[in-house]
């Protein structure tokens, strides 16, 4: 009799965390699709001074490195756009936009509304 009980506690015990593991999964999946709409809002490298001047500055960057390059990789915006991450004020980050739209002029590109 001890042997069917210790038997039951198991297969109840197997039973709650399979249930449990369901939920979880569902809930994650559900956190993904808020992570990915929040990931949107973000931009796409770290900036030491998150303001709207630097993050201004930095699509400016990325349609600067999407005019030279034709498409803008995380790689090719992490070489160009780090500088504008690790500035520490919104005057560094006018400058960096301020040379990203004199570069684009130099190349005889025209300058995208992300650096007017």
């Amino acid at each position: 009799m001890k042997r069917i009980t210790q038997g039951i506690m198991m297969l109840v015990a197997v039973s709650t965390l399979s249930l449990a593991a369901c939920d979880k999964k569902d809930e994650a999946a559900g956190d993904k699709d808020k992570k990915e709409t929040a990931d949107a809002d973000k931009p796409s490298l770290r900036l030491s001074n998150d303001t709207e001047e630097c993050r201004n500055a930095l699509k400016c960057c990325e349609a600067m490195v999407s005019a030279e390059k034709g498409s803008a990789t995380p790689e090719d915006i992490n070489l160009s756009c780090s500088g504008v991450g690790m500035a520490d004020s919104d005057d560094l980050c006018k400058e960096f936009k301020k040379g990203f739209t004199m570069a684009l002029e130099a190349g005889g590109k025209p300058v995208p509304d992300a650096c007017k």
